[in-house]
């Protein structure tokens, strides 16, 4: 008689009741007495779960959960539902489904009916990682992704992250490209919520993957926002790293904007200089390897005058190919007419080193005599940069051993070789 009747209220409260997730009118706090009926199911799933019985400990949770719903204590209720969520995922894989729906209930109701989104993010994290377990990597991935918000930067940052390791442990479909870009939503969480350090490991691993895909603006604010954050962390060496990258290829920014770039560049630059002293490597300008030409000589003069000298030689670096071929054959007949025994392999001298001739041989060059190299250089930006005291660095490694080198950071050791633009 008396379970006849409750079950009666029970329905009734149902019926004409409010639900959970749907907004009404507030409603007092609903609280039980330590002996009543309610909590003594909810202790008694409790001590099943403790003890492994995932499966009894579900049916008390379910029973548990009945007359919250009735009573429309919603926080219980959604304590309840987690449980009894988590009991089902414990137990075999064939309940997957079914807890994923209890757990969804339970997040919904937290947020919704009891403004407590503290406990909805409790049950996600539990909810998310029991679906990891079971290779629901994408379904995990939602969950986190829907607890964000604009409330609190940091815990979206955190969820955020989690999310994009969701996507990453993901095999069918393979999800790389929703992995690095929500590490760059959770970097840009980290950075409002002052977690410089954090912001910099998660756009630093974003770059991963987004590295070499010719993705250019997604790369560049990527750099732009590791240069930044590299600096105000202290990091110049890593900031000029980033903020060069930004510069050595074509991009398709605005002149404003990569005159930014560049602004932001010279400024870390210089203060790395100033801690360090070593010489940089300028990104700009681009040198083209394929034009550089090495000259053993001195270059004829564009337009020779009746007194100018006329080398011997005739090479410059116009020279072309073909006419050193011809050259090389007429050597290699005057040297065997000479030579009183058979020449067995003839090696030409060349004096005009390029990609086209055979690099591997040392060339000789003499004590006093002048070496002129020819290099191109190249600006891939829509600014105009003005190169200024321009001279050749070199080094040199003797026979018997050391080096010797110019290097020197003090320009006023050479006078520069001339002062140009580079269109």
């Amino acid at each position: 008689k008396k379970g006849m009747s409750r079950s009666f209220l029970s329905a009734t409260k149902r019926w004409f009741g409010s639900k959970p997730g749907v907004p009404n009118t507030p409603t007092p706090t609903i609280t039980y007495t330590t002996d009543s009926t309610e909590l003594q199911l909810r202790r008694l799933g409790d001590l099943c779960f403790m003890f492994g019985a995932y499966s009894l400990a579900f049916t008390a949770y379910h029973a548990a959960k009945r007359d919250f719903n009735a009573d429309g204590a919603w926080l219980y209720y959604a304590g309840a539902l987690e449980m009894a969520a988590l009991s089902l995922f414990m137990q075999s894989a064939d309940s997957t489904k079914k807890a994923h729906e209890y757990a969804e209930e339970s997040i919904m109701t937290y947020l919704n009916s009891c403004r407590m989104p503290q406990f909805a993010t409790r049950a996600t994290l539990f909810s998310a990682e029991c679906m990891r377990g079971r290779g629901l990597h994408g379904e995990a991935a939602k969950q986190l992704i829907r607890m964000t918000s604009e409330e609190s930067d940091l815990r979206s940052a955190l969820l955020l992250e989690q999310a994009s390791y969701c996507f990453l442990a993901s095999v069918r479909p393979l999800m790389p490209r929703k992995y690095a870009f929500h590490l760059v939503l959770a970097g840009h969480r980290f950075s409002k919520a002052g977690q410089k350090k954090h912001s910099l490991r998660c756009y630093r691993q974003a770059y991963q993957v987004y590295e070499n895909k010719n993705w250019s603006l997604a790369e560049d604010h990527i750099h732009n926002t590791i240069g930044r954050q590299a600096v105000l962390l202290k990091q110049m060496t890593e900031a000029a790293e980033a903020f060069g990258l930004l510069l050595s290829r074509a991009s398709r920014q605005s002149a404003t904007q990569q005159a930014a770039f560049f602004r932001e560049y010279l400024t870390t630059q210089q203060e790395l200089n100033s801690e360090t002293g070593e010489l940089p490597t300028l990104p700009l300008p681009v040198v083209d390897n394929d034009s550089i030409q090495v000259l053993l000589g001195k270059p004829p003069p564009p337009s020779p005058s009746e007194n100018s000298l006329c080398y011997a030689s005739g090479v410059s670096f116009e020279s072309q190919s073909d006419e050193a071929l011809r050259w090389n054959s007429m050597e290699e007949q005057l040297v065997t007419a000479a030579s009183t025994s058979q020449v067995k392999i003839f090696k030409p001298t060349v004096e005009l080193l390029n990609n086209s001739t055979n690099n591997t041989i040392s060339p000789t060059s003499y004590a006093g005599e002048t070496v002129s190299v020819s290099v191109s250089l190249n600006n891939p930006l829509h600014i105009t940069v003005t190169l200024q005291n321009v001279r050749l660095l070199w080094s040199f490694v003797p026979s018997s051993g050391g080096l010797c080198q110019d290097n020197s950071l003090d320009v006023s050791l050479n006078n520069p070789l001339h002062i140009t633009v580079i269109c």
